[in-house]
């Protein structure tokens, strides 16, 4: 059997094994593509390695390959154990910061880089360490960070990726540094003039992020094919030309089978929950809610930090409001209750699933109870909760849904505070992908003990209930006025 055909079978068997192990996660990635999300980019992450593969396997290698079986199997167990714990262990704990981080698609490369050890050999697998950190650098959670430090949006997206694709065609092109500045530079300037096309046409969406980076890579590489083909020596035209260093990996090929066995068991990604419900058919006012009787509005406050997050047209309000009439059954010594209505409006509905309420608030020694879900009527459905601070030991009630109004999504979210004075502290409104990381890696090496609350005892749940009602019935009472 020759070179070329030996690697498309091991090259079959380590993709067919990868896509049935991470097929949940793949999935949801589609899923994500489908409703207008960023993560279309890792389908273009395999068109990326490979450019940059090609590229080092045409370099001249003149090595003597010392070959130790011993350490590549050593080496590519370890690694698939990494990658189960990864799907077995940290996935689950990620919680409702899942969207966010996806660290199974992690997990899909560290698999991949193990699968290569044990049936290509260690050294031969190292030889592409580039592209390995290129991939690896690449998943979800440092993507999102790097577009949102831009500033967020499809510009910034897209810019990102057109520099992932530039040194992905600058490594492919690096027979020589000079070579490799000429294939990184061309790509970015190819991609730079696109992009800045799209941006003057006022074209947003998956095409600012991905046509950029598509059209430069594939003009970049053709120009490296010809050149391969018709300058370079026939040795080192694109064609194998040398067996594997490991010629019968039977016995870690039945490694690869067994872990891919062991990630097919793994329960689905966890579910962030998202069912918007209908909400008013008329837009309401331009920031927040309309205040509803029974309470009044005696501070508005405009958050401009939610457009690297939610999208150029969204708005992020914070309405204080303080109850007109004291209620004893909400206060047994005779104080009004204050409460804060916090409302996001955006048109990416995507980003609430990235972004969970829990994710906009600077609570990081916070621990939350479970959810219980109320029923405001006109078929608005809520989640109630309660948040212990440890910091300010202070206990805050927490109810939000999201319903669709006039085209936009709005998650809206009601907090009280267990302290009823007016100078009462409530949780800011700050978010911070760097710091919602930190907390979601704290989490799970530690457990979701450290942020959970078991014991609540829901003391506002009957104000929440009446305030929540009176809200939405107040909002649907406006539009038919």
């Amino acid at each position: 059997m020759g070179p070329a055909a030996t690697l498309t079978i091991r090259w079959t068997a380590i993709s067919v094994c990868s896509v049935i192990a991470f097929w949940p996660g793949i999935d949801r990635t589609f899923d994500d593509f489908a409703a207008g999300g960023l993560l279309g980019y890792m389908f273009l992450k395999p068109l990326m390695a490979i450019a940059a593969a090609i590229g080092i396997a045409r370099r001249r290698d003149d090595k003597v390959h010392v070959h130790d079986r011993e350490s590549d199997t050593i080496v590519g167990a370890l690694t698939m154990a990494v990658a189960v714990a990864v799907s077995w262990l940290l996935v689950p704990r990620t919680g409702v910061n899942f969207e966010l981080l996806r660290v199974d698609m992690l997990g899909f490369w560290v698999f991949v880089f193990g699968a290569c050890t044990l049936l290509f050999g260690l050294r031969s697998t190292g030889r592409y360490w580039p592209i390995w950190l290129m991939v690896m650098a690449l998943w979800p959670g440092p993507y999102r960070t790097a577009v949102t430090l831009l500033g967020g949006g499809w510009l910034a997206a897209g810019i990102v990726l057109l520099l992932f694709a530039a040194t992905a065609l600058g490594i492919a092109a690096a027979r020589t540094i000079w070579w490799g500045l000429v294939g990184f530079t061309a790509t970015l300037l190819i991609g730079g003039v696109i992009i800045l096309f799209f941006d003057a046409a006022d074209i947003s969406g998956q095409v600012m992020q991905l046509v950029p980076a598509i059209v430069s890579g594939a003009v970049v590489g053709a120009v490296l094919v010809v050149r391969t083909v018709w300058v370079t020596p026939v040795n080192t035209v694109l064609r194998p030309t040398r067996p594997p260093i490991v010629q019968r990996p039977y016995k870690s090929a039945l490694l690869v089978v067994a872990a891919t066995f062991l990630l097919i068991v793994v329960a689905d990604p966890p579910v962030v929950d998202f069912t918007p419900s209908d909400g008013p058919s008329a837009a309401g006012p331009l920031f927040g809610q309309d205040i509803p009787p029974g309470w009044k509005l005696y501070k508005t406050e405009q958050y401009d930090w939610c457009k690297p997050y939610f999208g150029d047209g969204c708005t992020l309000t914070r309405q204080r409001i303080v109850t007109t009439d004291v209620n004893p059954d909400w206060d047994d010594k005779g104080r009004r209750r204050y409460a804060v209505i916090d409302t996001l409006r955006t048109f990416e509905p995507q980003s609430l699933r990235v972004y969970p309420v829990e994710a906009m608030y600077d609570v990081t020694n916070g621990r939350q109870s479970p959810k219980v879900p109320l029923d405001l009527g006109a078929g608005v459905s809520a989640d109630l909760c309660t948040v212990i601070d440890d910091d300010l030991l202070v206990t805050w009630t927490n109810l939000r849904f999201i319903w669709i109004r006039a085209g936009a999504y709005e998650r809206v979210t009601v907090l009280t505070v267990d302290n009823h004075n007016p100078d009462a502290p409530f949780p800011d409104l700050r978010m911070s992908v760097e710091n919602r990381a930190l907390l979601a890696i704290n989490v799970m090496l530690r457990g979701k003990e450290v942020v959970s609350d078991f014991n609540s005892q829901y003391k506002d749940r009957d104000l929440m209930t009446v305030l929540g009602n009176d809200l939405v019935d107040y909002q649907l009472d406006e539009v038919r006025s």
